[in-house]
């Protein structure tokens, strides 16, 4: 009996051990990921202003890391994050904007992208609980309306313009060849429409704003909480642009 008592006594010190090592682990991702962000985020909000985003704050950030192609920043700051972009898909999913290693990389932009493609597309890890860094808040948002109202608006930044877009359609898609979100143009109404259908049949809230042949868009692309293969598609409609 006395053995048995020692045996659990020795599982559980090990399973908390381990358990204690990946709460570090977390920490530790985090606390790296707010280090690098540290210059982006003194340009982007300085602590003696609420000012917007400028040209200037884009050319700053360009200074620290070239691949910088905007800013991406929610009206409630559910997500503000520089947006980098590379010659492939792959480099920026595991290097923060300093070039250094980070498991949650930096939110970056299809590199087969231009800034005058119909769609958009930008990527960013999840934690594995809302609050971490990148696209993990999108989490919220999927399938509850009141969050989605709250937090339907965002503002891209470029060295010349900004753009304003209102959130159309959230779904959630594992499958690339039922729903190809990756498509960046559209030689006609009909494959446009085609390809919109998927969304507005499993949209999981209730979009204010629908998206139309000849409008342009961003599509934002995270991991699903909990794990599994499924990806949050968050799919935004470009409302306005000005120049500074």
């Amino acid at each position: 009996m006395r053995i048995i008592r020692k045996l659990i006594t020795l599982v559980l010190l090990v399973i908390l051990g381990y358990s204690t090592f990946e709460l570090y682990k977390i920490y530790k991702i985090n606390r790296d990921e707010h280090e690098a962000l540290k210059e982006i985020n003194e340009i982007a909000t300085p602590k003696d202003s609420h000012k917007d985003i400028t040209s200037e704050d884009i050319i700053k950030m360009k200074e620290i890391n070239q691949d910088v192609v905007g800013y991406l920043k929610f009206d409630t700051e559910l997500i503000a994050e520089p947006i980098v972009q590379t010659t492939d898909n792959s480099y920026y999913l595991y290097y923060d904007i300093n070039h250094n290693y980070n498991d949650f990389g930096t939110v970056f932009m299809d590199y087969r992208n231009t800034l005058e493609d119909t769609n958009m597309i930008m990527y960013g890890h999840a934690g594995i609980y809302a609050g971490t860094q990148k696209f993990s808040n999108l989490n919220t948002l999927l399938g509850d309306n009141e969050e989605y109202r709250k937090n339907s608006y965002f503002n891209f930044y470029t060295q010349d313009e900004v753009r304003r877009y209102q959130i159309s359609y959230i779904v959630k898609n594992n499958n690339s060849e039922i729903f190809n979100h990756q498509i960046r143009n559209f030689d006609t109404e009909d494959e446009f429409n085609k390809w919109i259908s998927f969304a507005k049949e499993n949209n999981s809230i209730i979009g204010l704003n629908e998206i139309k042949y000849g409008d342009k868009f961003i599509t934002l692309q995270t991991c699903i909480h909990g794990g599994g293969d499924d990806k949050v598609i968050v799919i935004a409609k470009e409302i306005s642009r000005k120049r500074y």
